[in-house]
């Protein structure tokens, strides 16, 4: 199990580029339609097109991502806390954190620098929330909310190896509950309840995704009891995995029209949260040979660095198509594959690059 996860790893971050690239797809459809469509023509003609849908289902598709990078990354807590031990050590913790903390600063100085460059003024409190909530994109949020769990994890540990089943009870109510909480969301209610509680739990608070890291944990702790349960039983993982897929389809749609809106930001629901348990659970109890296995564990081993790095590189080469080749923003699937693929190859070959060169001692430093 332990030797599989790398590959996971590769699997997260490869559909973390899908993701990304499709959301620059869906906003050259529905935000950059000017460039492309006749002056008065209506965005929304483009909804239901073979180019949404092929969006969608994509989306649907690699949305257990984030789950994904958090279950993994609670797997290795478990697997470096010595077994003697209580729990893990606060030195491997802020190494740890060290690792994930001194690039995230350096890609957040990049952006803030950008800013002002183009001449936006950044009021301090501003910029505190570039930093500590990684408000200064939409992915860097990420960072902030796994160094919070790292620094939660002594206390975890001791949970999830002497009461597990408390611990994945009550974290999983609280993933429940967080993903309830979008659909209110999701239709446009303007209710001040739901508006405050939402402000109160924000996608970048260690609350609201708990569960997954000590999903990862508790599975690590105990990989021979879960074994028992997991394992040889990967139909029915992989047939519930494609019922929650089907299911996440087809509530985006139901819930898109009901809102009335001409868009919705793109929100996890409990489906998606099941569909990513599933699909995670698939996964373990597979026992057949991986495909592109070499190829994805390479991709796993350098997962961070390519986090980091594919944020800017996507705006880059996005905003560069919208002003020298607006036409191809009409073209929305080839548009997102231009983005995929440069968001993936740009970013490792810069970090080749950097191995390569007189400034390979500055690898860690900027890319963890």
């Amino acid at each position: 199990m332990t030797k599989k996860l790398l590959y996971f790893n590769g699997l997260a971050i490869l559909a973390v580029i899908l993701f990304h690239s499709i959301g620059w797809g869906f906003t050259a459809m529905f935000s950059w339609f000017h460039r492309y469509l006749p002056v008065g023509v209506d965005p929304a003609v483009q909804i239901g097109t073979s180019a949404y849908y092929s969006f969608r289902f994509i989306e649907q598709l690699v949305s257990f991502c984030i789950a994904g990078f958090l279950f993994v990354s609670g797997f290795f807590v478990a697997f470096t806390t010595p077994a003697k031990e209580t729990t893990i050590s606060w030195k491997t913790v802020l190494n740890r954190v060290k690792f994930l903390v001194i690039p995230y600063l350096l890609w957040t100085t990049l952006f803030v620098a950008l800013n002002f460059a183009e001449g936006n003024q950044l009021p301090l409190r501003v910029l505190a929330l570039f930093y500590f909530t990684g408000a200064s994109t939409p992915a860097y949020y990420f960072v902030i909310l796994l160094v919070q769990l790292y620094l939660l994890s002594p206390f975890l540990v001791p949970l999830a190896r002497n009461h597990w089943k408390i611990l994945l009870v009550v974290t999983g109510l609280m993933q429940v509950a967080f993903h309830l909480l979008q659909y209110p969301l999701i239709i446009g209610s303007n209710s001040p309840f739901i508006v405050n509680i939402s402000v109160l739990f924000p996608k970048w608070l260690f609350l609201v995704r708990l569960f997954w890291f000590c999903l990862g944990m508790v599975i690590g702790f105990h990989r021979d009891l879960i074994k028992k349960w997991v394992e040889n039983k990967t139909l029915l993982w992989g047939s519930l995995t494609i019922l929650f897929f089907v299911a996440g389809m087809v509530e985006w749609e139901i819930l898109f029209r009901a809102s009335g809106l001409p868009w919705i930001e793109t929100r996890e629901t409990l489906i998606d949260a099941l569909y990513a348990l599933t699909f995670l659970l698939t996964f373990l109890s597979f026992n057949g040979a991986l495909p592109l296995k070499s190829f994805t564990e390479k991709i796993g081993s350098q997962s961070f660095g390519i986090y980091l790095v594919h944020i800017p590189v996507m705006e880059l080469v996005s905003r560069s198509i919208y002003h020298f080749a607006p036409w191809l923003l009409g073209q929305a699937v080839l548009f997102a594959f231009i983005i995929a693929i440069t968001g993936l190859i740009i970013p490792i070959t810069f970090m080749w690059l950097v191995r390569k060169s007189p400034l390979q001692k500055t690898y860690k430093v900027i890319f963890g």
